[in-house]
């Protein structure tokens, strides 16, 4: 993922922010696993259970690299329990 540093100018208008998202998949169940990253520089990891309101939680880095680490042991912990890697994408914000 690149990122490129934002002047305060461009700061008030909408910033050029990508995420990491990854679907996992098991029966009917599906679970969303994303690093964003946002203008200030940090990157947060979202993991959703997509069926219910529980179970959600965020963990935030200063790092690219301990982000992706913490995403990798997240992602093989699901797959070792079953889940399947759906859909793997980087996203950008619609303009």
């Amino acid at each position: 993922m690149g990122m490129t540093p934002h002047t305060a100018h461009e700061k008030s208008q909408r910033p050029d922010v990508e995420w990491l998202h990854w679907l996992f998949v098991r029966d009917l169940r599906a679970i969303s696993c994303d690093i964003d990253v946002g203008a200030e520089g940090l990157y947060t990891i979202s993991v959703m259970p997509l069926w219910t309101t529980e179970g959600r939680f965020a963990e935030t880095f200063d790092s690219a690299d301990a982000a992706m680490k913490r995403h990798g042991q997240i992602a093989r912990g699901l797959r070792a329990s079953g889940w399947l890697l759906a859909e793997c994408a980087i996203v950008k914000p619609a303009a």
